[in-house]
């Protein structure tokens, strides 16, 4: 069998997403702000390490598998290219983000909000923050998500990222894992569109 071309590549991937956006719009609903906390106590601020046990909580009681280590997390705060944050409401961290910055390129390595406040917007707000944060620094996004995780899915779909490849058993208990993207540029181009669409209204 010869190898795949890149047309067939492109052609399989779009099929792919294509398959993941009907499986969405079946299986789950859209999402609107409903936060169930104040969202004038709401914070994006950069992690201590006096915050640890907190995003440990929130990792462990997140993942089934490939949760991280208290050791993992402690060890980031010694990576000159980790960047991390974390979401507060009313003083307490609700929600954390690790992140690996790298020549323009920041890849999100460990994304959770508490489990309790889920299915309220939290995961939305707290990606805009961030992205908004290191829009200067960052040229690209990049994460992975399993393969499953549509609710996951339709929301970094729709705040820009694109699946870029899928990464087979990818996870430690075999799921695949998708490959999603989100490129600053194309952002502010949307943001650029927008501005001449209002100087003609």
């Amino acid at each position: 069998m010869g190898v795949m071309g890149p047309s067939h590549f492109a052609r399989n991937i779009l099929e792919n997403e294509r398959l993941i956006v009907m499986n969405i719009s079946r299986e789950t609903r859209r999402i609107t702000p409903n936060y169930n906390v104040d969202p004038v106590k709401l914070r994006v601020r950069p992690m201590s390490e006096s915050d640890i046990n907190e995003v440990y909580r929130i990792n462990k009681s997140s993942f089934t598998t490939d949760a991280w280590s208290r050791d993992a997390i402690e060890r980031e705060f010694k990576l000159p290219y980790s960047v991390r944050f974390v979401l507060e409401s009313d003083g307490k961290v609700i929600g954390y983000c690790v992140i690996w910055l790298i020549k323009g390129e920041a890849f999100i390595m460990s994304i959770a909000i508490d489990k309790n406040l889920r299915g309220r917007g939290l995961g939305r707000y707290f990606m805009e923050k961030i992205i908004d944060d290191l829009r200067n620094r960052a040229q690209t996004f990049l994460l992975d998500v399993r393969k499953s995780n549509l609710p996951a899915i339709r929301l970094y779909r729709s705040l820009g990222f694109s699946i870029v490849k899928e990464r087979k058993k990818f996870y430690s208990d075999g799921e695949n894992a998708l490959l999603m993207e989100l490129r600053i540029d194309r952002i502010k181009e949307n943001e650029d569109k927008g501005k001449t669409a209002e100087a003609f209204n």
